[in-house]
């Protein structure tokens, strides 16, 4: 059993960090709705949202900048990777070329 975890321990580490985020955003949520009322905890919602939605938007930039220059001049191929990238990060399923390498 110890020997599994040490070898899962970047994928718990991860989902660690995740469930300290979520636990992280509920406090401020509820302490903003508590406090400061429904309109401030709207306007929070609207904050983070955007930021997670931008932070994804440049993700899939880098990306897009890395395939191009890799690509090289071909604009059909840029084109190819470019809508493949888009649909990746609108399903979520977009995994960065320095993680899939090492899987």
């Amino acid at each position: 059993m110890f020997k599994y975890l040490i070898k899962h321990i970047d994928s718990l580490g991860s989902i660690g960090i995740r469930g300290l985020s979520i636990l992280a955003g509920f406090g401020i949520t509820f302490y903003i709705g508590r406090e400061m009322g429904p309109v401030a905890n709207g306007q929070y919602a609207l904050v983070t949202q955007t930021a997670m939605f931008l932070s994804i938007v440049a993700v899939g930039g880098v990306a897009i900048a890395i395939s191009a220059l890799l690509i090289g001049r071909n604009l059909a191929s840029f084109y190819a990777v470019y809508r493949l990238v888009g649909i990746n990060i609108l399903t979520g399923s977009y995994v960065p070329p320095s993680q899939a390498a090492s899987k």
